[in-house]
């Protein structure tokens, strides 16, 4: 059941199901979705068949703008606090809760699924899951800044009870079966650091950089392979001695103290 209640200026939207029993027993699951939007390109009709039209705007838009004249006061000097409370203005928020005591072996949550599918028979020109971009353009003439911290995304996870099998904060899943013809590393790369904007503060001081704050345990290894056999990038050679020319080296800052360390990259593997 959905209920709109509101004006266009303000509203809520309410929607609940209802699940039959039949002598205390559940009669099937709930499988629809409790709120539904469905967009439907149009068509042209024209010589030889039709001509499609792009959803360009998006099939949902949830837009949030603070107009000028709507800023925060800061504390004046009557000592009245300032308006900001230190929160963001959000424009999207989905949360998810269990409170079941199930076992550690039944049931799952998920927050949110984002899902594009290419579909057998179709061809399509690009596609892509999702992009989270953000473009800060702010002014910064009221204090020499636009902004003190920008993130385009911020994965956190937060495990305090006792977990089983897995914490990984980002899992990158490549099941790809298909057949490619990709052979260079910047198209096949999984995880590709990619920069192109001409900042005018120059180059970033480093692309990857690990880091512990407070309480935290840290990591004891900065990277780790599953085999050794070169499946994963990494093959093992035991007590073998140097050989080879060194062709490159790579960059590493240590941080802790103050000094720039050099991985050497030879031409050949160590001597067999």
């Amino acid at each position: 059941m959905g209920i709109l209640k509101g004006s266009n200026e303000s509203g809520w939207l309410k929607t609940r199901q209802k699940v039959a029993f039949v002598n205390d027993a559940l009669q099937g699951k709930n499988t629809e979705s409790m709120v539904v939007i469905q967009g439907t390109p149009g068509s042209l009709a024209v010589a030889g068949g039709a001509d499609g039209c792009e959803l360009a705007q998006g099939i949902l838009k949830v837009s949030f703008v603070r107009q000028l004249g709507q800023e925060f006061l800061t504390a004046d000097s009557s000592n009245l606090p300032g308006d900001w409370g230190g929160a963001p203005d959000m424009c999207a928020r989905f949360e998810s809760y269990n409170y079941a005591l199930n076992t550690d072996s039944l049931g799952s949550m998920q927050t949110m699924r984002v899902y594009a599918y290419a579909a057998p028979g179709g061809n399509i020109n690009s596609v892509l899951g999702m992009e989270i971009s953000v473009y800060e353009r702010g002014s910064y003439a009221v204090s020499g800044y636009s902004s003190q911290t920008v993130r385009t995304l911020l994965v956190s996870q937060r495990c305090r009870s006792v977990v089983k099998t897995t914490t990984n904060l980002l899992v990158v899943d490549d099941r790809s079966d298909g057949s490619h013809s990709i052979t260079t590393c910047t198209g096949s790369a999984m995880i590709k650091i990619h920069g192109e904007g001409g900042a005018s503060f120059g180059a970033r001081a480093t692309a990857i950089h690990f880091e512990t704050a407070g309480e935290g345990t840290g990591w004891t290894n900065a990277f780790s392979f599953q085999t050794a056999a070169g499946k994963e990038g990494f093959t093992a050679i035991n007590n073998k001695a140097l050989s080879g020319t060194v062709y490159g080296s790579i960059k590493v800052y240590d941080v802790a103290n103050n000094k720039t360390l050099y991985i050497n990259c030879y031409d050949t593997v160590a001597n067999s």
